[in-house]
């Protein structure tokens, strides 16, 4: 059994954040992942929220660095940057970044949640989901691929995958075949430069597909 921890480089690792399996992290009691009193009230289990930490391991702030000190350390706590959930359990579900998380005519909708969907079609070796400019909703759901087979018939069952397995807000509006997915140095996918490479990009037009399956 693999065994990670729920850590960054601004506090100590060790078992104060959590300790996680399969990408679920058990809250222990050294630490506390919660939301500050002053900043809103805890979310409810089940419900998503911003994932503070408080830990005696909680750095001072950054060197010389007061303005990067200040967005990221308020009253003791840590702002991680990432979305959860908690259950009755105490366990920690990471939904994903909130700096990617797409509101989508003030629903929330997490990449994640929608890049595991798509990653479990067959024909999917990889995946992103991003969001893109939409004019009344203000973001709306895009996504790349790259799969081992692009035929209309392919793409067709692909939204057909989604359409099933995802809410209705969830589903992309945009869809892009990709040779590749833009990745950072670090091997991680990168939502911006996926987005940006899009923008100037032709999405698929499944409204045509249909018709020439069924033609």
């Amino acid at each position: 059994m693999a065994r990670r921890h729920y850590g960054l480089r601004v506090h100590a690792r060790g078992r104060s954040r959590g300790e996680a399996w399969g990408g679920v992290i058990r809250v222990l009691r050294q630490g506390e992942l919660d939301a500050p009193a002053d900043h809103g009230s805890a979310c409810k289990p089940g419900g998503p929220g911003h994932v503070w930490v408080n830990t005696p391991a909680l750095m001072r702030g950054y060197l010389d660095r007061d303005d990067l000190t200040a967005k990221v350390v308020s009253s003791g706590w840590f702002v991680t940057g990432d979305i959860g959930v908690l259950d009755e359990r105490g366990w920690l579900y990471l939904r994903g970044r909130e700096r990617d998380e797409i509101n989508k005519g003030g629903m929330k909708v997490y990449p994640s949640d929608i890049d595991a969907v798509i990653e479990r079609f067959p024909a999917t070796t990889d995946v992103c989901a991003f969001a893109f400019p939409e004019p009344i909703l203000g973001e709306d759901v895009g996504v790349a691929v790259v799969l081992t087979e692009t035929d209309p018939v392919t793409m067709l069952a692909l939204h057909d995958w989604t359409t099933a397995h995802l809410a209705r807000h969830q589903v992309p509006r945009r869809w892009y075949v990709l040779s590749e997915i833009p990745r950072t140095s670090r091997g991680k996918v990168s939502r911006q430069a996926v987005a940006k490479q899009c923008a100037t990009a032709t999405p698929i037009n499944l409204a045509r597909l249909q018709k020439g399956t069924t033609a």
